[in-house]
């Protein structure tokens, strides 16, 4: 079993670590005087508990709104708008990387994004040919 973290407890606080998940994996004497011992715990907390932890804040953000709020966020950082994106292809641009990584690692679930293209006005195509070409016919 992996731990995130190992302590060493007393027999007057085991108990708050065992109830928190913690789990015993040895223990020790320890000699204070002439005859006087106590018992030292050597507990670990698993690496499952701390992701289970993890994901139950997770679900308390996401109830909340933040899911969108941090998916808004990362779009606008990128310089994108999140509406353009939609479950489809795989794309190479850093939004629908993120996007797709926390629904994978969050929710479990194999989810593509790419931004959703857009139709090009006539308007927008000559702008566009003429940057490309300058005044060269076509």
């Amino acid at each position: 079993m992996d731990y995130v973290k190992i302590e060493t407890a007393t027999s007057y606080d085991i108990q708050k670590y065992l109830d928190e998940g913690w789990i015993i994996i040895d223990t020790s004497k320890e000699f204070n005087g002439r005859d006087d011992t106590s018992i030292k715990y050597h507990v670990g907390y698993p690496t499952q508990k701390r992701i289970q932890d993890l994901m139950r804040i997770i679900s308390m953000y996401e109830e909340h709104g933040f899911k969108n709020l941090l998916f808004s966020e990362i779009a606008k950082k990128n310089g994108v708008d999140l509406d353009d994106y939609k479950l489809g292809e795989w794309s190479l641009d850093e939004t629908s990387q993120i996007l797709s990584l926390y629904e994978s690692v969050v929710q479990n679930k194999k989810v593509t994004f790419s931004k959703a293209l857009k139709p090009i006005t006539p308007e927008k195509r000559s702008e566009l040919l003429e940057k490309i070409y300058g005044d060269e016919p076509f």
